[in-house]
């Protein structure tokens, strides 16, 4: 990643022209080009921030480029992981293949996402242009039925 960085501000006014919507993304100049790192939504207010990191280990080429993880302003979290294998007959190499968000608030953080502690969502791949997705806590809903989980809440 270089130092360099790339700041666009979006304004939707009102046919007043009163300001109804503003949102400052600030974009980041990697190796393969720009990402975007960020999103203020009302910058000069609430200041609502969301995040987006990007793997960027150009050895790892299911992952490389990919989104990493996503931070949302009432600090809800997202870790996704893409299919390295090539022979997974339900999921194609490079797609994803799960996504970690916490479970009951733990972990706190993108950066400490574990399976075992996470809300896991699967996606596989069947017929081109369907999914499927299993929702699952830890790894013994597994064997378990389909379950579909409310998304957990975070406390203030």
């Amino acid at each position: 990643m270089s130092l360099t960085n790339r700041y666009e501000t979006v304004q939707i006014k009102y046919t007043g022209g009163s300001l109804a919507y503003e949102c400052k993304e600030t974009y980041w100049q990697y190796s393969w080009g720009w990402e975007l790192r960020e999103t203020k939504t009302d910058p000069s207010g609430a200041a609502l921030t969301t995040t987006f990191d990007y793997y960027t280990d150009s050895t790892a080429p299911a992952y490389y480029r990919r989104a990493k993880s996503v931070t949302y302003p009432d600090g809800f979290w997202e870790v996704r992981q893409y299919c390295d294998v090539f022979d997974d007959y339900l999921t194609p190499y490079g797609a994803l293949q799960y996504v970690l968000s916490p479970w009951m608030d733990t972990p706190s953080t993108p950066g400490s996402a574990d399976p075992a502690t996470c809300l896991v969502s699967r996606y596989e791949y069947g017929n081109p242009g369907h999914y499927e997705a299993e929702d699952a806590v830890a790894t013994f809903i597994r064997a378990m039925a389909l379950t579909v989980l409310p998304r957990p809440t975070t406390s203030s």
